[in-house]
């Protein structure tokens, strides 16, 4: 778990009344209740935190780089520039934090790891891979880092 999101944890466990949040934090902590609340304990990884809707993952941004990934990935799904197949997102803002809707791909065992895996973000162990309803495998972490 990132120290951001210890720190966000506190700071919801934490009743005081007598701090004074910038509006931006405010609404993330906001937004991180509501998606807790409704969906449970989140996967968490470095930048971002993914909550499971059914066939929908929401990444919720911990930080910046979690923000940038977010508009990276849903820019990437629209303009289909990869060589690969890579999970339909969306991007959407709520309380001017970027969320990313995305099509929940089922994990898949490393022997299916197919040979473009070495362009994804630590595709070469199939990590970031899954399986779409229709049998086609796809990557659903695509940022990748600069």
């Amino acid at each position: 778990m990132s120290n951001e999101l210890r720190r966000w944890m506190r700071l919801v466990e934490d009743d005081d009344e007598d701090d004074v949040l910038d509006p931006r934090e405010e609404a993330k902590i906001d937004i991180w209740t509501m998606l807790t609340r409704r969906f449970g304990k989140p996967e968490t990884g470095q930048s971002r935190a993914a909550f499971r809707d059914g066939r929908y993952v929401i990444k919720y941004p911990l930080n910046s780089r979690g923000e940038r990934d977010n508009i990276r990935e849903a820019k990437l799904w629209r303009e289909k520039t990869l060589p690969h197949p890579v999970a339909r997102c969306r991007l959407f803002s709520l309380r001017d934090i970027p969320l990313l809707v995305m099509e929940y791909l089922e994990p898949i065992a490393f022997k299916d790891t197919p040979e473009w895996a070495a362009q994804v973000d630590k595709g070469v162990t199939g990590e970031n891979l899954g399986r779409r309803t229709s049998g086609e495998i796809a990557a659903y972490d695509y940022a990748g880092r600069d």
